[in-house]
């Protein structure tokens, strides 16, 4: 068996396999581009980058998802449920420094 991906674009969007007697060309239509992978190692999988210039597949890095930020404030809220927390603590945990320089601000008009 032989082992081809489609490339569209510079990302590998299909691998497929076939007996070793297949012949691409005919198969599909000549204006997909299809490269055989059979000894590429580690193989190509969907989703991978493909230099056409230099012929060589990456894997893509999957990106961390950003923290949430209502996680953090939603934690700090707890912590100080019941703390008797005032009103320009809670406003400090939300806003943070921004929440010190608007009170100081307001302080001084």
């Amino acid at each position: 068996m032989r082992q081809y991906v489609r490339v569209e674009g510079g990302k590998v969007m299909e691998v497929v396999e076939h007996p070793d007697d297949f012949n691409i060309p005919p198969a599909y239509h000549p204006s997909l581009m299809w490269i055989e992978v059979t000894d590429v190692r580690p193989a190509p999988q969907v989703g991978w980058l493909f230099d056409r210039g230099t012929g060589v597949f990456a894997a893509v890095r999957p990106q961390a998802e950003p923290p949430d930020p209502t996680d953090e404030i939603g934690g700090a809220l707890l912590n100080l449920k019941g703390s008797g927390a005032t009103t320009d603590q809670l406003i400090d945990v939300l806003l943070g420094n921004a929440g010190r320089q608007g009170r100081i601000a307001g302080q001084s008009v």
